[in-house]
């Protein structure tokens, strides 16, 4: 079940085990990161430090009005003191934000996740680790992104979705994650790839033009986990150039 009862078991383990990071996804988009710190909030006894680290400020003030009572709006190196004893500091994932953060902290949070490019710049979770957080909480907004490379950093998941409490969201927001972003920009494509939609679109190694290529989907990019985990032969891609169709889908990018 990945109702809130079993979300919040399985939050509330980490926090008592050996582990460092846990991912949380899920459908529950605004209710994820305020289950973790409801929980931060009731279960801890002794005073904590806590970083939530946003996409923006204007975001995180937002975030944080979903649990808390907040006058004024967050600002970096200001503590927020949450249940008579907390104190939560606020920054983004930009690295110009980081200057006023506390050193050491005991819990650092990153929501959404989805504004990361982890694979370019891991340094937004690189630097709560300096900061010798003990748990770091990676939490989605919309799952519609390749999140593989949490794989690297634990294998503790938690999927909190909001079936049961609210089953025609939970509906859409999974019609969502099963969207693709066709835009691809136009100046980055040679000649021959432009025109081609952005959601049929991959790289790949064309066998004949012996090198790596621009090729045409025969239906549209599902995202890179469930393509690279397709069967043989679901899909196939075409070289724009020379028309030869592959059908090793778990190399393409």
């Amino acid at each position: 079940m990945n109702d809130k009862i079993t979300a919040e078991r399985e939050i509330k383990d980490f926090l008592t085990s050996s582990d460092r990071f846990l991912f949380l996804s899920g459908t529950n988009q605004f209710k994820k990161h305020s289950l973790v710190l409801k929980i931060l909030c009731a279960q801890s006894a002794a005073r904590k430090t806590v970083l939530f680290r946003g996409n923006s400020m204007d975001n995180v003030s937002n975030f944080l009005s979903d649990v808390f009572e907040i006058s004024k709006k967050p600002k970096t190196g200001t503590p927020i003191l949450i249940a008579g004893k907390h104190q939560l500091y606020c920054d983004t994932i930009n690295s110009k934000s980081w200057g006023d953060a506390p050193r050491p902290i005991d819990i650092g949070i990153i929501y959404p996740i989805d504004s990361l490019d982890y694979l370019k710049d891991d340094s937004p979770v690189q630097d709560l680790i300096r900061r010798q957080a003990k748990k770091i909480f990676l939490i989605t907004w919309t799952d519609n992104k390749d999140f593989s490379w949490v794989s690297s950093l634990t294998q503790r998941h938690v999927v909190y979705d909001a079936e049961d409490e609210d089953p025609e969201y939970h509906k859409r927001v999974l019609e969502v994650t099963e969207e693709v972003d066709d835009y691809t920009p136009a100046k980055k494509l040679p000649a021959y790839a432009k025109g081609t939609p952005g959601n049929l679109l991959v790289r790949c190694y064309c066998n004949t033009c012996r090198g790596m290529t621009y090729a045409k989907l025969n239906k549209p990019h599902p995202g890179k986990t469930i393509l690279r985990n397709a069967q043989m032969g679901e899909y196939s891609a075409a070289c724009l150039k020379c028309r030869h169709e592959a059908n090793d889908n778990y190399n393409w990018s």
